[in-house]
């Protein structure tokens, strides 16, 4: 069959036929062959007519192309040209973006030194080819000059499309943690990047470890030899090409400069050390200390040994802390802790006390606390020898999904059993997880100041799932309401001032998840862990808890023991926290000597506790 006519007719006749196609072929229309228009039957072109198109090899081909990963594309390219045996490419020239030093852009600089043709975009230079070739150019091509190659614009693309669409598919490979990669080659369509149907495509582990300036010379070189298999059987190849699938689909934008900040309260370590693989070719890593911007020039992951370090005691564990260990001379800083599978739910602890300890006390607190409200007990009971832990628990709806993400800090803490000091809410929490792990028991011993059973006591069950809807401002009004409004001690006053404090930093998300967790429907069931040694510590004085509440806290645990306090409100372990640190360490004075202890025995002795407990006068009471 033979075509004549003027160019521009046939152009708009392709441009009409570019719609609705065969699945993986090149935009054709009735009257073009497989491998694209055909040329005249003398085999010579006449004037006015198209030039023939060629139906195999050799080819004449245009390179688009800027970085290193395109480079070794240029160079398989160019060994091709001049391999006189095989005769794949006939004619090689090249684009580049623009530039003020060859230097900056490999691919300009290998192809000066190739004596290659090289153009500056926009101008792709006037020669006929049969078909582009682009990679890690990162301009998008019309619909017009995609047209002038009869077979078009092939993309060699270093990921498995859909996954990583966009200019920086390695960088987020890397960044996201896969495990595998690979390279695609496909057809470039016009007005969107990377959508065009799959001509080939193979995979490869992801070594471990590896920065994104490793894995892309593994890609580069797979990309250059695949891109080559292709253009050996360029007509087969688009004939059998598929479309892309519709799931799956990941966007890999540009890594701005802001990437390169380490936010050490939102980023897991495995997260940082992520990033400095991804980027740290490119960019050294970023941080703010003591108000200085300064840069993290080298990470490594802490093994286990220097974590062990007993010289490590008693440091802080918030996202952000920072320890200098001097036998490995390195920084450790902390950064966030997931153990869920949501990773926008975020525990902050500090964890102070020898390692050594593995059934530590944690602190759990009351609905307007953070875990730095407890810092009187952790300040004290380190100094006794106590290993200490004070949480700050993330978002959660529902008790059973508290619990839950409890025993994975547990698992992540690599702690089996622990004893627990409940709060108000804390307390409640500190007996739902009792309940909760009682078939396979977590929780060795319980500590419950100001704590109650049942949420009934508070009349809001029927307000409680609405509570995600209020506003902050409401939230914080509805928790001050518990607070004591009249004349009070100035050391309850400072205590309540500092629990406003810590309320005014809660976000709404938090306080509508506390109040949610402390008004919702659900009582403790105590068959469930009547085994478990548990100390009852109240006040005397006005305090959230109404009598009727206290009461039934005595009838659910009659074995338990009660530590009884004068005055202390709300808040005894901030204003009454020498009382509440004593009565702690008689509850645990019971475990002295077994593998339970929260204390290093060589710290402190039981007959150095009973002067301390004579010293000051206090009584408690037995069941």
């Amino acid at each position: 069959m033979r075509v004549v006519g003027h160019c521009r007719e046939v152009m708009l006749l392709v441009r009409r036929c570019w719609g609705p196609r065969p699945a993986g072929r090149r935009p054709c229309c009735s009257c073009q062959s497989p491998a694209g228009l055909s040329g005249s039957s003398g085999g010579k072109d006449s004037p006015g007519s198209l030039p023939r198109v060629r139906e195999k090899p050799p080819w004449r081909v245009l390179f688009l192309g800027t970085d290193h990963f395109a480079r070794e594309t240029l160079r398989a390219l160019h060994a091709a040209r001049d391999n006189k045996e095989d005769k794949l490419i006939e004619r090689l020239e090249v684009v580049t973006v623009p530039s003020p030093s060859p230097k900056r852009l490999p691919v300009k600089q290998y192809a000066v030194q190739s004596e290659l043709p090289v153009y500056e975009w926009p101008d792709v230079g006037s020669g006929e080819f049969d078909v582009g070739v682009v990679a890690s150019f990162g301009r998008l091509l019309s619909e017009a000059l995609i047209l002038k190659f009869p077979y078009g614009i092939l993309n060699v693309h270093p990921s498995c499309l859909p996954r990583w669409r966009g200019p920086a598919p390695i960088i987020h490979t890397v960044l996201h943690g896969d495990t595998v990669s690979g390279v695609t080659i496909m057809q470039v369509r016009p007005k969107r990047f990377d959508i065009g149907p799959i001509l080939k495509q193979e995979t490869i582990p992801v070594p471990p470890k590896s920065t994104s300036k490793e894995l892309e010379a593994v890609l580069s070189k797979l990309g250059a030899n695949m891109l080559i298999s292709v253009l050996k059987h360029l007509p087969e190849s688009l004939n059998n090409g598929r479309p892309q699938p519709a799931e799956g689909v990941t966007y890999a934008p540009k890594v701005s400069g802001g990437t390169s900040c380490v936010r050490w309260e939102e980023q897991t370590s495995e997260q940082v050390l992520r990033l400095h693989l991804a980027i740290g070719d490119i960019a050294p890593l970023q941080t703010v200390w003591l108000e200085n911007t300064i840069k993290l020039l080298d990470l490594v992951e802490v093994n286990s040994s220097t974590l062990a370090d007993p010289k490590l005691k008693g440091q802080i564990v918030i996202p952000g802390s920072v320890v200098y260990h001097r036998q490995s001379q390195m920084l450790l800083v902390h950064c966030k802790i997931i153990v869920d599978d949501d990773d926008s739910k975020i525990w902050s602890l500090y964890d102070a006390g020898p390692r050594s300890i593995r059934c530590p006390l944690i602190f759990l607190p009351p609905v307007s606390g953070t875990a730095d409200v407890f810092f009187q007990q952790i300040l004290a009971l380190t100094g006794w020898g106590y290993r200490v832990i004070a949480l700050q628990y993330p978002v959660y709806w529902d008790h059973l999904e508290f619990c839950d993400g409890f025993r994975k800090l547990l698992d992540h803490l690599q702690l089996d059993k622990v004893h627990l000091f409940g709060a108000s809410l804390g307390g409640f929490l500190a007996q739902k997880f009792a309940e909760y792990t009682h078939k396979s028991p977590r929780v060795h011993s319980l500590i419950l100041c100001n704590a109650f059973s049942d949420t009934s006591i508070f009349n809001q069950t029927w307000t409680a799932n609405s509570f995600w809807l209020m506003p902050a401002f409401m939230l914080k009004k509805i928790v001050l309401g518990n607070f004591s409004s009249g004349p009070v001690d100035p050391m309850m006053a400072d205590a309540i001032d500092f629990m406003v404090d810590r309320l005014e930093s809660l976000g709404q998300s938090e306080l509508a998840s506390r109040l949610t967790l402390n008004c919702q429907n659900s009582y403790v069931e105590p068959h469930k862990i009547r085994d478990i040694p548990v100390t009852i510590m109240d006040v005397f004085d006005q305090s959230a808890l109404s009598t009727e509440a206290k009461e039934e806290m005595y009838k659910l645990y009659p074995n338990a023991r009660r530590a009884h306090l004068k005055t202390g409100g709300n808040f005894p372990y901030l204003c009454r926290s020498a009382e509440v640190n004593l009565y702690v360490q008689i509850h645990l004075l019971q475990f002295h000597g077994t593998k339970y202890a929260a204390i290093d025995p060589s710290v402190v002795s039981a007959e150095e506790l009973e002067v301390q407990k004579g010293r000051l006068g206090l009584s408690q009471e037995e069941p």
